[in-house]
């Protein structure tokens, strides 16, 4: 029954996508109804399938669909079911958590084009992901590069931001780099979420280093991408970032010779 429920869901949301080729992304009335009461079918449906995860990547594409159509509402709905999926879901062993930082670092991707709600926090998304590591088991062997993996993501989203141009668009959606231009405030909340971002990476280091010589290998691979995401995400000629990403350097080096 599964098979054809996601046939079912998948033939909805191509024909929203046909909607949006055939009107070439201006829509009338009409066709604004049409694709909206597609997604909401969607919604709706993606619930019933058993499998949790078919759910979370089918609630991911839907967003896509959505957003490629202007609705930003059913957009974040649909962005914030599948975390929710993820979260409800949760599986501690390596293949579950696996999937979700596949996941996640897909939904982080999409996320830099999405408007932010800025009456229910610029970054609620990205807030919702962290929680995800903090209130769950991450104690699975290489759980700790995976973590990494997620917050490397959420800063490097985070820094896409701040830009005052974003690497790519969707014709007829005005994404942030539009929204929140000269907005002080924006740029704040996203520049304090990395910084709480980079706190948590020292904390996983730093729990690591309490058994270093097991972890000597996971430890250099950490610290030189926190060093190279901090080059490439913060400001290198700032002293603070400068003296941050030579010091990630110089212990990722010195992890790298125990290990040897």
């Amino acid at each position: 029954m599964d098979s054809v429920t996601e046939t079912l869901i998948n033939e909805t949301t191509k024909l929203a996508v046909q909607c949006h080729a055939l009107v070439k992304g201006k829509h009338t009335q009409k066709t604004q109804t049409f694709v909206k009461a597609c997604i909401a079918y969607v919604h709706i449906t993606i619930p019933t399938i058993e499998s949790s995860q078919k759910q979370c990547r089918l609630f991911q594409q839907a967003a896509q669909v959505a957003l490629m159509n202007g609705l930003i509402g059913e957009t974040d709905s649909l962005i914030r079911a599948a975390l929710q999926q993820l979260d409800e879901n949760f599986d501690p062993k390596i293949e579950g958590l696996l999937f979700i930082v596949e996941q996640v670092l897909h939904m982080l991707g999409f996320l830099v084009i999405v408007p932010s709600n800025p009456e229910e926090g610029f970054f609620q998304i990205v807030e919702g992901i962290v929680q995800l590591i903090k209130l769950h088991d991450w104690s699975a062997d290489a759980s700790s590069e995976l973590q990494v993996r997620i917050y490397a993501g959420c800063v490097s989203y985070l820094a896409s931001q701040v830009q005052d141009k974003l690497p790519y668009q969707v014709d007829y959606v005005n994404s942030n780099d539009q929204i929140f231009i000269g907005n002080d405030e924006f740029k704040q909340e996203a520049n304090q979420l990395m910084d709480d971002l980079f706190a948590q990476v020292l904390e996983v280091i730093t729990k690591l280093n309490e058994e270093k010589v097991l972890h000597s290998l996971t430890l250099f691979m950490i610290c030189l991408k926190t060093a190279n995401l901090l080059i490439v995400s913060g400001n290198a000629a700032d002293k603070k970032v400068g003296n941050f990403a030579n010091k990630m350097f110089k212990m990722s080096d010195g992890y790298m010779t125990e290990y040897n």
